[in-house]
Protein backbone atom coordinates (compact mmCIF):
# COMPACT_ATOMS: atom_id res chain seq x y z
CA UNK A 1 0.00 0.00 0.00
CA UNK A 2 2.92 2.33 0.61
CA UNK A 3 3.91 1.93 -2.66
CA UNK A 4 0.79 2.86 -4.44
CA UNK A 5 1.02 6.44 -1.80
CA UNK A 6 4.01 6.85 -3.31
CA UNK A 7 3.18 6.74 -6.97
CA UNK A 8 0.19 8.73 -6.24
CA UNK A 9 2.41 11.48 -4.95
CA UNK A 10 5.26 11.08 -7.70
CA UNK A 11 1.83 11.58 -10.24
CA UNK A 12 0.95 15.27 -7.90
CA UNK A 13 4.08 16.42 -8.05
CA UNK A 14 4.91 15.89 -11.84
CA UNK A 15 1.09 17.39 -12.47
CA UNK A 16 2.06 20.33 -10.22
CA UNK A 17 5.54 20.77 -11.94
CA UNK A 18 3.86 20.32 -15.41
CA UNK A 19 1.59 23.56 -14.51
CA UNK A 20 4.05 25.05 -13.38
CA UNK A 21 6.09 25.45 -16.64
CA UNK A 22 5.69 28.75 -18.87
CA UNK A 23 3.34 28.59 -21.67
CA UNK A 24 4.83 29.68 -25.13
CA UNK A 25 3.03 32.55 -26.78
CA UNK A 26 1.95 31.49 -29.41
CA UNK A 27 -0.78 33.93 -30.40
CA UNK A 28 -0.20 37.29 -32.14
CA UNK A 29 -1.29 39.65 -29.55
CA UNK A 30 2.21 41.92 -28.91
CA UNK A 31 2.41 41.80 -32.65
CA UNK A 32 2.88 45.43 -34.45
CA UNK A 33 2.31 46.58 -37.85
CA UNK A 34 5.23 47.82 -39.55
CA UNK A 35 4.56 50.68 -42.25
CA UNK A 36 6.81 51.27 -45.25
CA UNK A 37 6.53 54.58 -46.67
CA UNK A 38 5.90 55.30 -50.27
CA UNK A 39 8.24 57.72 -51.42
CA UNK A 40 11.61 58.56 -49.95
CA UNK A 41 13.21 62.09 -48.64
CA UNK A 42 13.95 62.90 -52.60
CA UNK A 43 10.48 62.13 -53.53
CA UNK A 44 11.32 59.38 -55.36
CA UNK A 45 9.47 55.73 -55.13
CA UNK A 46 10.74 53.91 -51.93
CA UNK A 47 12.92 50.54 -53.10
CA UNK A 48 11.46 48.31 -50.01
CA UNK A 49 12.94 46.40 -47.66
CA UNK A 50 13.90 43.26 -47.83
CA UNK A 51 14.49 41.06 -44.31
CA UNK A 52 15.49 37.29 -45.35
CA UNK A 53 13.37 36.00 -47.79
CA UNK A 54 10.23 38.75 -46.60
CA UNK A 55 9.99 42.16 -48.99
CA UNK A 56 8.03 44.57 -47.25
CA UNK A 57 6.54 47.05 -50.30
CA UNK A 58 6.54 50.68 -50.58
CA UNK A 59 3.42 51.81 -48.97
CA UNK A 60 2.20 48.41 -47.44
CA UNK A 61 1.61 47.73 -43.77
CA UNK A 62 2.10 44.55 -42.45
CA UNK A 63 1.51 42.76 -39.35
CA UNK A 64 5.18 41.09 -38.06
CA UNK A 65 6.82 40.10 -34.74
CA UNK A 66 8.18 42.49 -32.14
CA UNK A 67 11.81 40.84 -33.26
CA UNK A 68 10.71 41.45 -37.12
CA UNK A 69 9.56 44.81 -36.52
CA UNK A 70 12.75 46.19 -34.80
CA UNK A 71 14.93 45.00 -37.60
CA UNK A 72 12.81 46.38 -40.32
CA UNK A 73 12.36 49.86 -38.25
CA UNK A 74 16.42 49.70 -38.08
CA UNK A 75 16.54 48.92 -41.81
CA UNK A 76 14.43 51.86 -42.68
CA UNK A 77 16.56 54.51 -40.12
CA UNK A 78 19.58 53.12 -41.89
CA UNK A 79 17.77 54.17 -44.83
CA UNK A 80 17.12 57.63 -44.37
CA UNK A 81 20.16 58.01 -42.34
CA UNK A 82 22.28 57.11 -45.40
CA UNK A 83 19.72 59.62 -47.86
CA UNK A 84 20.55 62.41 -45.08
CA UNK A 85 24.57 61.70 -45.27
CA UNK A 86 23.65 62.66 -49.30
CA UNK A 87 21.73 65.65 -48.69
CA UNK A 88 24.06 67.49 -46.24
CA UNK A 89 25.90 70.27 -46.79
CA UNK A 90 28.61 69.11 -44.65
CA UNK A 91 30.82 66.40 -45.65
CA UNK A 92 31.09 63.08 -44.32
CA UNK A 93 34.20 62.48 -42.84
CA UNK A 94 33.85 59.06 -41.99
CA UNK A 95 33.08 57.77 -45.39
CA UNK A 96 35.83 59.77 -46.97
CA UNK A 97 38.36 57.97 -44.76
CA UNK A 98 36.63 54.95 -45.53
CA UNK A 99 37.00 55.78 -48.84
CA UNK A 100 40.93 56.24 -48.54
CA UNK A 101 41.67 59.88 -49.48
CA UNK A 102 40.35 63.24 -49.52
CA UNK A 103 37.05 63.00 -51.29
CA UNK A 104 39.63 62.42 -54.56
CA UNK A 105 39.58 57.94 -54.47
CA UNK A 106 41.12 56.46 -56.76
CA UNK A 107 41.54 52.72 -56.82
CA UNK A 108 44.93 51.00 -56.97
CA UNK A 109 44.56 49.09 -59.76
Amino acid sequence: MAKANTAEEVIKKEEAAAAEKPKPVTGRENWVYVTIPKVDMFGEAHQGVWQNQTFFAPGSSTLVSPEMAKTVEASLQRFVLSQHRQMSPRRDLQSISDAGGRGNYVPDL
